[in-house]
């Protein structure tokens, strides 16, 4: 079950926000892998770019993982499967609208992501971008997408709306303040290099399949070669089969009788040189894994991508 809210796949905090010009059909390429992957293989993407390369506004890593938060929120709102739309456009809003919506006038690109799922009533609507709000039951998926991507969309300057009838699917639209073509549009599009980027294998030990895709595509960003396991019995199999790696970072709350902090203990034993960088979001867990030794290094949820690079750069010295 999910043991954590949708926060842990929001990989940011509020005081990262890097706002810059992006055109967001040369960004989507980039993590269309991620996303089928995200949303399994019953679900369907469609990606519909603009007629034009428009620009807006925005931090590119927190688009992307607004678009995944809200890619999953649709694929868990489609249990037997369905179609999954992103698209492009631009709209202007006028100052009646605007004042509506507290934000300003002009004109804006909308990031639509539409499904064809359950859909919602107008009551609960009214209710999807409050913190902590969730339709979900314990250990049936997880919550908190939609207040994350109006989080990142109002510092962004923007606004998210919302669009749906029970039975008739969900349509969430990001609209973000539209920007005038940079001058180097070609090192403007795709994904900048991030700094602190390095090289080598990385065993990466997440049970929750989500939180583990958007981690390994960070870790591959970093330019990393990663590797997968779901269990800590599983990472410590992969070892022995297939040899040395040069970082295994682990979540500290992990199924199957082994923890992250007693696989960190385990890889001492059997690895003493190898370097273990453990992640949590709770305070408790940080503080349990203090508690095991200062050897042990703790990132905490949510982290950036320059603080995973960080970290990681740390922990192998």
């Amino acid at each position: 079950g999910a043991k954590l809210n949708r926060q842990l796949l929001a990989f940011s905090r509020r005081q990262d926000l890097r706002t810059e010009a992006i055109c967001v059909d040369d960004l989507i390429p980039g993590f269309e892998d991620l996303l089928d992957r995200a949303v399994g293989e019953t679900v369907k993407v469609i990606v519909k770019p603009a007629e034009e390369s428009w620009y807006c506004l925005t931090d590119q890593h927190q688009l992307e993982t607004a678009i995944l938060n809200l890619a999953i929120n649709a694929r868990d709102a489609m249990p037997k499967g369905g179609t999954l739309t992103i698209s492009t456009s631009m709209r202007s809003i006028d100052e009646n609208t605007a004042t509506a919506w507290g934000t300003a006038a002009g004109e804006y690109i909308v990031v639509s992501v539409a499904d064809t799922g359950t859909g919602m009533s107008p009551e609960l609507q009214a209710r999807v971008f409050e913190p902590f709000f969730t339709t979900k039951e314990v250990g049936k998926g997880t919550g908190l997408g939609l207040s994350q991507v109006y989080g990142f969309a109002k510092q962004s300057g923007g606004i998210v709306t919302i669009e749906s009838e029970p039975g008739q699917g969900t349509v969430v639209l990001i609209h973000l303040r539209r920007a005038e073509r940079p001058r180097d549009a070609i090192a403007a599009a795709g994904t900048p290099l991030p700094e602190n980027r390095g090289q080598g294998l990385v065993l990466l030990v997440e049970d929750d399949a989500d939180v583990r895709a958007i981690a390994s595509s960070l870790l591959q960003d970093l330019g990393y070669v990663v590797r997968e396991a779901d269990t800590g019995r599983k990472a410590l199999a992969m070892l022995e089969a297939e040899g040395s790696v040069d970082l295994v970072f682990t979540d500290v709350i992990m199924p199957d009788g082994m923890n992250g902090i007693e696989l960190a203990r385990e890889l001492a034993w059997r690895y003493p040189r190898l370097p273990v960088l453990l992640s949590s979001g709770y305070t408790a867990q940080q503080l349990e894994s203090q508690r095991a030794g200062k050897e042990l290094r703790v990132l905490r949820k949510p982290y950036t991508q320059a603080d995973l690079a960080q970290a990681i750069k740390d922990a192998m010295g």
